[in-house]
């Protein structure tokens, strides 16, 4: 967390279109997600279809349990944003042309069957050759999803530094303000600026 930055939404539209291959709905469902509902890599691969696809259509809300979570201490019920919903749902259909889907099997298939999940390496590694081909530099990871999602919550929430922590479910507030970290880039223009 402490390394990766979040992106632009001008790098977010470059990223959205970068994905290719067999795969490619479920690498967007992913990124998507991910800056959409602010899930922790771990989190989002735990997710199974029946989680997600309840009573022949995608939810509005989305509930991890307490076993999934960092920490586990809790739950945490996520509304999911329209454009999560579709980008799930184009890559549930895909799925399904594929092969039978079970309720129980995992969101996030790995190309090795559908009872298993893609590994977190693996989500990296499909995000890092996004970055690339988006022409995108810095450091950046799985985690840069969530940042990015800090980020943007934090300025729709109008800056309210407790709503983001609310929105980010952090226990402790520090952990919200280490998330929303000054932008380098913008210290350092001011910094060489006249």
């Amino acid at each position: 967390m402490k390394g990766c930055r979040s992106l632009t939404d001008e790098e977010i539209e470059k990223v959205k279109v970068a994905f290719a291959g067999p795969f490619e709905l479920r690498d967007r469902a992913i990124f998507i997600l991910g800056i959409r509902a602010g899930l922790r890599i771990s989190e989002m691969l735990s997710i199974s279809v029946g989680q997600i696809f309840q009573e022949g259509k995608i939810t509005h809300h989305l509930y991890i349990p307490r076993r999934n979570m960092k920490g586990k201490v809790e739950g945490r019920r996520i509304p999911l944003h329209e454009e999560a919903r579709q980008a799930i749902g184009l890559w549930l259909i895909e799925l399904n042309k594929r092969q039978a889907i079970t309720l129980e099997a995992p969101l996030f298939t790995s190309r090795k069957g559908q009872e298993r999940a893609i590994s977190r390496v693996q989500a990296w590694r499909i995000l890092e050759t996004a970055f690339a081909k988006a022409g995108l530099v810095g450091s950046l990871a799985t985690h840069t999803l969530r940042k990015t999602y800090a980020r943007r919550i934090h300025k729709k929430l109008n800056f309210n530094l407790v709503d983001t922590q609310i929105a980010m479910a952090h226990r402790s507030i520090q952990s919200t303000i280490r998330y929303l970290s000054g932008d380098n880039e913008k210290v350092d223009a001011a910094i060489l600026a006249d």
